[in-house]
């Protein structure tokens, strides 16, 4: 059996590329690929993947989904725990002002940019709080909203291009919690 002689260079090249490997996920990624940089042992290996919108990756409370078809553009709210994701009938739980709210899963059609919010309204007449729904907004409504009497927790923001969905984000994880404040005005004082 005859020997084969390496460099040194070539050694510490392997070296660090065996010890100096970058993985990069993100969703303007549309193939795998991998490139090699450097020599010795500052040579790197880049691994770069595609990350499908609203990650995969994510499995907990109020996960956004794709569900679009050839005619709807379409987003759904879901338990991302679920084993069977795509008929799951649950969102998760929301907590307003200290009270729990589980919330079902929702779909929503989507036309132009806008965000998902849960939102949550008191309601002054019986002094409660309304059952927190989902609502989609475009952001020519986002300007004209008020806060007062209102919560709302964002849970994802879209982008529509050509009338298809390009992107979305991820933004609630886990348990959804907040706080409605409004006017205090009408309170009488006692003497």
């Amino acid at each position: 059996m005859s020997a084969i002689w390496v460099t040194k260079e070539k050694i510490q090249t392997l070296w660090g590329i065996l010890h100096n490997i970058r993985i990069r996920m993100q969703e303007n990624i549309n193939y795998p690929g991998v490139r090699i940089s450097g020599s010795g042992l500052k040579a790197t290996m880049n691994i770069d993947l595609p990350l499908k919108p609203g990650s995969d990756q994510y499995n907990g409370y109020f996960k956004i989904i794709d569900i679009s078809d050839e005619e709807e553009q379409k987003l759904k709210i879901v338990d991302g725990f679920s084993d069977d994701i795509e008929n799951e009938t649950s969102a998760g739980p929301v907590f307003i002002s200290g009270y729990k709210f589980d919330l079902d899963a929702e779909e929503f059609t989507v036309y132009e940019n806008g965000s998902i919010y849960i939102e949550a309204e008191y309601d002054y007449e019986n002094e409660d709080i309304k059952t927190p729904v989902f609502k989609l907004y475009t952001e020519a409504q986002m300007e004209e909203l008020t806060d007062e009497g209102f919560c709302r927790i964002l849970l994802s923001r879209v982008k529509v291009e050509d009338e298809k969905i390009t992107s979305f984000s991820q933004e609630q994880t886990g348990e959804a919690k907040g706080e409605i404040y409004g006017d205090c005005t009408d309170t009488e004082e006692e003497d």
